[in-house]
């Protein structure tokens, strides 16, 4: 199985988007597009376990609640880029890191 960071790196932008796209309409998150440098950055952002808890125990195939509570935890990951996260802690998105 692939890391997601060598996951991610292997999706085209249109891939994410489109997949992105399916977990925000599945109810698991939120895309945010944000203007850092001089090409916008288009994030998905994980909801808290808590609000998803009916979503994930409905689709144990999806995942199990477990796993993602212990993902959810992990740091933001590195491949995220610094001006990236300091815009999403200004507009609340991510807790300061």
């Amino acid at each position: 199985m692939n890391s997601g960071y060598s996951f991610l790196r292997m999706l085209s932008s249109k891939q994410f988007i489109a997949i992105a796209k399916e977990m925000e309409h599945a109810g698991l998150g939120i895309i945010v597009s944000l203007q850092t440098g001089s090409r916008p950055s288009n994030v998905f952002i994980k909801k808290p376990p808590v609000e998803i808890q009916p979503i994930l125990e409905a689709n144990l195939d999806l995942c199990s609640p477990e796993h993602y509570t212990m993902r959810y935890r992990l740091p933001m990951s590195k491949i995220i880029h610094r001006s990236t996260r300091i815009h999403l802690m200004a507009m609340g998105l991510v807790p300061d890191v």
